[in-house]
């Protein structure tokens, strides 16, 4: 290496190889080195050369001129190569001519435009063409392609691989205005059946009933004169497509939903229905309104704030809850003894179960709704029933049972059955049956003389049931029960009843407990012989 050469002994001069210019030659540990007066180092098996700065200088500036000459022939050829061409990235009308001669861009261009066709995109989504054969279409480029290549600045072809150049030529489409304007008017967005005008928002009435705050809508109605002049805009622009929307063709409504003066108006009402009220219906049942029951029986005065309620649709719902809910003198199922399900009630002679008091309840339902306020009311009966069933029912579990066709009577407390009796019931005739149907418990005689058709009759025991009179009660002057005794030997309507089970009824009943009576048949039979 040169940075371990050492001189040993004097050194001596030599002619270096190129002339005159003397050499010294030294000797090292790794052989003789020679120097000449331009730098030359020569060691025996290596060469390196150390350029003087003026070469340097000399080399940089011979790159520059051979750069910039090859610049300026590719740009000189760029332009030579061009001239008479579209520059890249540049279309007309949307029509891609990059590279292109005029000729060959305008061969183009009106091969896409051949069988032009404008597709008129509406609010919905839907699409609608106008055909260019229909109003006389053609082309008619101004400026002409080739003016439009000429205008180019081809001295910047440099810088159009970073631009995107856009052409439009104005004035390009040709066609018959007249035709065109009885098109767009032919358009079912112009002319069709399902054409809304905006709406604005509006405080109105739900399917349900109640009050809404509407939203706007704005409709599918087009304004002709934008329409018709963003049409033939597209049209010159050389478009294939609009969307009316996005034009701006479509009528607006002037007022939306987030108006504060409307919002203003509404609040009253919307606090107003956000009230909920439970009816006790008795006997393990209750209703539940909202503004989906008691929206239309409100009047709303926006502009006042007022609200009132109309008597006659409170009435009409009142009148619901009395068929609903009312028992007495209607027919409902219940589970016999047998466990079958027989129809009972509904007789003229019905005197147990529900009963609404409709002026009591109309007042009262009247009263919570326009209080405004959530709450839980009781409504008026003009007489109860006891707990409700799935089957309509309402005699809860403590009630007696007489089954005609059967002849027996069950008497339950809470579920359990306390008398197990045959009876006779009345004779087996129009005139003398038993009713059938849903009674209770009036009253309760010892030792009482009954009087009627039949002249009188001593009973120790006398459950009355019934307020013409039907009674259940002993009957000492039968020695046997059940059969078909009812069939020719039948009482005048009572339960004639065992002594032993009508006393322990007696003893274990009171007033108001269910008295239920059910004949299968539902008629009564016809019989051969007949004993007064």
């Amino acid at each position: 290496m040169l940075a371990h050469i050492s001189r040993e002994g004097r050194a001596r001069s030599v002619l270096s190889a190129r002339g005159a210019e003397p050499c010294y030659i030294w000797r090292t540990p790794e052989g003789e080195s020679r120097s000449c007066n331009k730098g030359r180092i020569k060691v025996f098996g290596t060469e390196s050369e150390k350029i003087r700065p003026e070469k340097l200088k000399r080399i940089g500036r011979r790159m520059l001129v051979t750069i910039g000459v090859s610049a300026a022939c590719a740009y000189v050829l760029g332009i030579v190569t061009l001239a008479g061409r579209f520059q890249a990235n540049t279309s007309v009308n949307d029509v891609e001519v990059s590279h292109m001669t005029a000729e060959e861009a305008e061969e183009v261009y009106r091969s896409t435009y051949e069988d032009w066709k404008l597709k008129v995109r509406t609010i919905e989504g839907n699409e609608e063409i106008i055909d260019g054969d229909d109003i006389d279409f053609s082309l008619s480029m101004s400026p002409t392609f080739k003016q439009m290549v000429n205008r180019q600045m081809f001295i910047l072809w440099p810088l159009t691989p970073y631009k995107n150049t856009k052409i439009r030529s104005n004035g390009s489409a040709v066609f018959d205005k007249k035709k065109l304007l009885s098109a767009i008017d032919g358009l079912n967005c112009v002319s069709g059946d399902d054409i809304r005008s905006p709406e604005n928002a509006h405080i109105e009435r739900s399917e349900e009933g109640y009050y809404v705050l509407e939203e706007a809508d704005d409709g599918n109605t087009l304004n002709m004169e934008r329409t018709r002049a963003a049409i033939i805009k597209a049209i010159e622009d050389g478009k294939t497509e609009i969307d009316l929307d996005e034009a701006g063709c479509y009528e607006k409504a002037t007022l939306y939903a987030n108006d504060a003066t409307l919002q203003k108006q509404f609040a009253p009402i919307d606090d107003f229905q956000q009230t909920v009220i439970k009816i006790n219906m008795k006997g393990g049942a209750d209703e539940t309104i909202s503004k989906k029951t008691y929206g239309s029986w409100l009047d709303f005065n926006p502009k006042t704030g007022k609200i009132d309620v109309d008597p006659e649709k409170v009435h009409d719902y009142v009148v619901k809850l009395y068929n609903a809910y009312s028992t007495l003198g209607h027919k409902r199922q219940f589970r016999a003894n047998a466990g079958d399900i027989v129809e009972v009630g509904g007789s003229a002679y019905d005197n147990f179960g529900y009963e609404l008091n409709l002026a009591g309840t109309e007042a009262a339902i009247m009263d919570a709704v326009k209080s405004g306020t959530s709450k839980e009311i009781e409504c008026s009966w003009e007489q109860l029933g006891l707990e409700r069933n799935e089957l309509g029912s309402d005699f809860g579990n403590t009630y007696i049972e007489i089954s005609l066709d059967e002849q027996r009577m069950w008497y339950y407390i809470d579920g359990e059955t306390v008398v197990d009796t045959s009876i006779v019931s009345g004779l087996a005739t129009q005139r003398r049956s038993t009713p059938c149907g849903c009674f209770q418990v009036l009253d309760q005689l010892r030792n009482h003389t009954m009087e009627g058709s039949y002249g009188s009759a001593y009973a120790n025991y006398v459950i009355a049931i019934m307020d013409n009179g039907i009674c259940i009660h002993d009957s000492s002057w039968r020695g046997e029960y059940g059969g078909d005794i009812w069939l020719y030997d039948g009482s005048h309507g009572c339960i004639n009843t065992p002594y032993y089970a009508v006393q322990k009824l007696y003893n274990n009943v009171w007033t108001g407990v269910p008295v239920i009576i059910y004949d299968r048949a539902h008629t009564v039979p016809e019989v051969e012989s007949y004993y007064g």
